[in-house]
């Protein structure tokens, strides 16, 4: 709020700060996982006579950022001391934590089993 001896008041503030997480997505099958980001700030203002209360402007604004950031890097991008940093994401599901690891792991040991029954 500014305010001088014309009596013209100025006022700022925030209706709504929010971070949204999309769904998690590869860009291929081994890559590593991502996550759409939309970060929205929405701010009002107004321009008033402090004596009269005449509205001389008003507005309203919303930006809007959409990004893509790395599902590992979101623990380092939100701070957990400032609560509107902090979105809404989903958990990692049950590919990411057992399957993809098991496919790995039973492909290698296919691949070596049959280099060495092949070589004899």
């Amino acid at each position: 709020m500014v305010n001088d001896s014309s009596g013209i008041v100025f006022e700022l503030f925030p209706l709504a700060f929010r971070v949204l997480y999309g769904e998690p997505f590869r860009e291929s099958f081994l890559s590593e996982r991502l996550i759409r980001r939309t970060v929205t700030l929405s701010l009002a203002g107004k321009i008033y006579r402090k004596f009269t209360g005449e509205v001389m402007f008003s507005n309203e604004q919303t930006w809007e950022n959409v990004d893509t950031v790395k599902w590992s890097d979101i623990q380092h991008i939100e701070s957990p001391m400032v609560e509107f940093s902090r979105g809404i994401s989903t958990t990692q599901d049950w590919y990411d934590s057992y399957l993809e690891p098991i496919v790995i792991i039973s492909t290698a040991a296919v691949v070596i089993f049959l280099f060495f029954t092949i070589r004899s």
